[in-house]
Parts: C-alpha cells; sequence; structure tokens
C-alpha cells in the first residue's frame, strides 16, 4: 500500500448480511404484532450487530423497509461499543419522540445521544469508560427504554402483587 491509497475501513460483511436478515425479520414480526395486538413501541437487541455501527443501520433499514407503524428502541453491544437507535413513525413522535426516548435511556448509564437528533429518529454510540462493560449498559439502556414506555403508559407497571392469572389444570376449579 502506498501513501497516497486510501484507507478503506474494514466492513464485516458477515455481520451486515445478518443484522439485514435479523432487522427484517424483526419488521415483520412487529407488523403482524402491530396489526393483531396493537403493539406500538419495541425495544429490543440485535444480537448479530455485534456493537458494529454499519450492521446496526443495515438491521435499521431492513426493519423498515417492512414496519413503519411501530416505534423501536434497537440496541447492540460489542465487546468495544454499544450502538443504539430510536425509530418513531411520525405519528407517534408526539407520544414518544425518538430524541427523548433513547437519550432518556442512554442517560440511565450516564451517556448521551448523537447530536442532530429528532423526534423520529436518534442514535447513540456508547464506548464503555474504564471498569464499565457493554453487556451490563446495553443491560440498563434497555431498561431505560422500557422505563420510558412504562412512564408514557405504553407498558403496564409491573405486577409484584403474585395475584398473576393461572391457566391451566389449577384454573378449572371443580370441573
Amino acid at each position: 500500500m502506498t501513501a497516497d491509497a486510501p484507507v478503506v475501513p474494514i466492513v464485516n460483511e458477515k455481520a451486515i448480511k445478518a443484522s439485514t436478515k435479523e432487522g427484517a425479520k424483526l419488521g415483520m414480526d412487529l407488523t403482524g404484532a402491530s396489526e393483531m395486538g396493537g403493539t406500538e413501541f419495541f425495544v429490543t437487541t440485535l444480537h448479530n450487530a455485534d456493537g458494529d455501527y454499519d450492521a446496526l443501520m443495515a438491521a435499521k433499514t431492513a426493519l423498515i423497509e417492512e414496519c413503519t407503524t411501530v416505534g423501536v428502541l434497537l440496541v447492540s453491544a460489542g465487546k468495544k461499543q454499544l450502538v443504539a437507535c430510536a425509530i418513531v413513525p411520525e405519528d407517534k413522535a408526539g407520544t414518544i419522540p425518538a430524541d427523548e426516548w433513547l437519550a432518556s435511556a442512554f442517560k440511565t448509564v450516564g451517556y448521551t445521544i448523537t447530536e442532530g437528533a429528532t423526534s423520529t429518529y436518534a442514535e447513540g454510540i456508547i464506548v464503555p469508560r474504564e471498569g464499565d462493560y457493554t453487556i451490563k449498559i446495553k443491560d440498563a439502556v434497555q431498561a431505560g427504554g422500557i422505563d420510558v414506555l412504562r412512564t408514557k403508559g405504553k407498558l403496564p407497571a409491573d405486577s409484584d402483587s403474585g395475584e398473576d392469572f393461572v391457566f391451566g389444570d389449577d384454573d378449572l376449579g371443580t370441573f
């Protein structure tokens, strides 16, 4: 390689291909959940992206091609960094804006999102400080994203009452 040759970034084609497939499947699943169960917002981990920004973007693009009705917070953690994005359809941006959703989730771990976020799209990359681990950060970011949904009334509150419904043989009584 000569000094004049451009530096080509290393692209993990395998991760991009797998993430694209994962994003498309998630998009199809969310479309079905939206149509059948009224799912409006969803928080999930992308396993194939492995903290790679380009792979996350490929998954996001594939997801949007399949589903445009559900707001989604996507999170992916690798060994060196965590990447995340929030996508919110325009008609739902007044309920939970993407920039506020992701910023709130990142705030739980003391990080901020990338500048330029809007009510329909936000993204961020977390390179952990010494002593922090991406897997623990991922769990906290997801929990923070879910807390936003609970606060906005888009998920039921946790029930610790022990009075959960029982379905099956125990529910038959004297039948």
